[in-house]
């Protein structure tokens, strides 16, 4: 369990600078999300971002982990103009490891929780209240 609770501390979610990012990826890791620079471009927009680990299960050369990340967009991300807001989401994480690396990924989020959290969508608290106040 420390080894997986390392990679998840070291920056595989959201990794800090490139040297964090390669020293956990393998070259040739089949991902199913981003994980290499385009993840770094997504760490610059998020700031104090925060992971509650709810199950880490690990057998054989495969890591699960269940989890809620929570970060502020202060840059651009998914294609949305830095917001300044907070958001809180369920993700789930499937690795599979060689040597200490990760050489497969596979990630669902709660994606479109994210968006209204953020604004890009219908249906987000603020939108709600400030349509109910104008009616």
């Amino acid at each position: 369990e420390a080894r997986e609770r390392r990679l998840l501390r070291s920056g595989l979610v959201l990794p800090r600078d490139a040297d964090e990012l390669l020293e956990i990826l393998d070259p040739a890791a089949r991902l199913d999300r981003p994980l290499g620079l385009e993840r770094l471009e997504i760490a610059g927009a998020l700031e104090d971002p925060q992971f509650t680990i709810h199950d880490l299960i690990a057998e054989g050369d495969r890591v699960a982990v269940r989890l809620t990340s929570a970060a502020t967009q202060v840059g651009q991300f998914m294609g949305m103009p830095p917001s300044g807001k907070r958001y809180s989401i369920d993700e789930i994480h499937i690795f599979r490891l060689r040597d200490g690396q990760v050489v497969e990924h596979w990630h669902q989020l709660d994606q479109m929780g994210l968006m209204k959290q953020l604004g890009a969508m219908p249906g987000q608290p603020e939108a709600a209240a400030v349509g109910a106040a104008s009616r």
